[in-house]
């Protein structure tokens, strides 16, 4: 009889854990009591319940990720994988962070929660968690390795997850893949992981050691771009920061006439010795090369973060500001592609292969298929990725 996996379960807090008081929901119900309603995942798992903190993810703090990653490391050693309870709000962020925190380690870290507290009828939380550790079971014999969320059926890499509530008609599904294929899907007892995407498509296999590094920087400000936004109010912050991040428009475009143009602002950032990095507000990468209004700035050192999410680019620049704050440095690092948080081929080229393979994924077809047959799959699969790259 083959033994049972160790799966160790870290929880946090969050809306799975609520109850409801006087001043709304709050995180009240500790992991083993969450547990003893689901007596069936101890059928095909051996648990280790960890309570580590029970808060709101809203409350979630820096200090929190660190304390997250050490824990998580821990278990590392002494189980197959590792399930983190937590709240959605700020799970993006987290699931980013502990990415980069916890480099090259070879089993499943899998992060999940849910819409609804547990103790509500047709809560998600008690499906969440079973799929999470059905998945990280599943991960340790199928080079499933790295920081990933389970939620509503879908597995999506962490560095690549975005908190984007009612998507498909469904309140409960909370979370898509951006810039990026969905890497499988779960389905009862079925767990199918896009096999093309394991093989090709994962940054660089690398034979060092798995690594845990939490060194970070905490003085990076984001600010969202809006038409009419006085370029003086950064004056009084500059002192206070080690670098900004600005979500731009479009493909990086921000002001550069009229006395609303951050030109002056920027420079004065970057001669400094600050970092200036630039996202978008669109989902898509930044280039800034494509107009004036981004070359500008490309011209004085600004720093685009290419077709990393908001909650990757930010909880990036935060871990290579903990290891440095030169600016070449800086770039080198924000552009270097550790977790498979930068696409391999940037640009429409890139693009166009995460749409082919991600549309795909999601048709009714690849969908019905996933669930009949691993064989079929990956003939499947292995036909979208030739498609592809006739495509491109």
């Amino acid at each position: 009889m083959t033994a049972k996996k160790k799966i160790s379960i870290i929880a946090t807090g969050g809306t799975i854990a609520s109850s409801i008081g006087e001043k709304g929901l709050t995180p009240t119900y500790k992991l083993v009591k969450l547990l003893e309603q689901i007596p069936d995942i101890f059928e095909f798992v051996e648990i280790h319940p960890v309570q580590l903190m029970n808060k709101d993810s809203s409350d979630m703090q820096p200090e929190d990720w660190v304390t997250i990653a050490k824990q998580v490391w821990e278990e590392l050693e002494k189980c197959d994988g590792v399930v983190i309870v937590h709240g959605t709000d700020t799970m993006a962020y987290s699931s980013s962070i502990l990415s980069f925190m916890l480099g090259n380690i070879k089993k499943p870290v899998i992060l999940t929660g849910s819409q609804r507290p547990w103790t509500e009828p047709n809560s998600d939380a008690r499906q969440n968690l079973i799929d999470a550790v059905r998945t990280a079971s599943y991960g340790t014999e199928h080079s499933l390795k790295g920081v990933y969320v389970v939620f509503h059926g879908k597995i999506i890499k962490g560095c690549r997850t975005r908190k984007s509530k009612y998507l498909e008609r469904s309140e409960l599904d909370a979370f898509e893949t951006v810039n990026y294929p969905l890497v499988g899907m779960v389905s009862k007892e079925r767990i199918m992981i896009n096999p093309i995407l394991l093989q090709t498509m994962q940054p660089h296999e690398t034979n060092e050691a798995a690594m845990l590094d939490t060194k970070i920087g905490r003085n990076v400000l984001m600010v969202t771009l809006t038409p009419g936004l006085n370029p003086l109010i950064f004056d009084s912050i500059r002192n206070k920061c080690d670098a900004i991040i600005i979500q731009a428009y479009g493909l990086g475009g921000m002001p550069i006439h009229g006395k609303e143009t951050l030109l002056p602002m920027v420079k004065q950032w970057i001669d400094s010795g600050k970092i200036v990095a630039i996202t978008s507000q669109a989902c898509y990468e930044t280039d800034l090369s494509q107009y004036e209004v981004g070359r500008r700035f490309l011209e004085l050192g600004v720093i685009p973060t290419l077709d990393m999410t908001l909650e990757s680019a930010y909880t990036k620049l935060m871990w290579v500001l903990g290891h440095t704050k030169d600016q070449e440095e800086v770039k080198k690092m924000l552009w270097k592609n550790y977790v498979g948080e930068i696409w391999p081929l940037n640009g429409e080229k890139g693009r166009r292969q995460v749409d082919v393979m991600s549309e795909m994924a999601r048709s009714h077809e690849l969908t019905r298929i996933l669930y009949e047959s691993n064989n079929q799959l990956m003939n499947v699969m292995a036909d979208i990725y030739t498609k592809t790259q006739h495509q491109i």
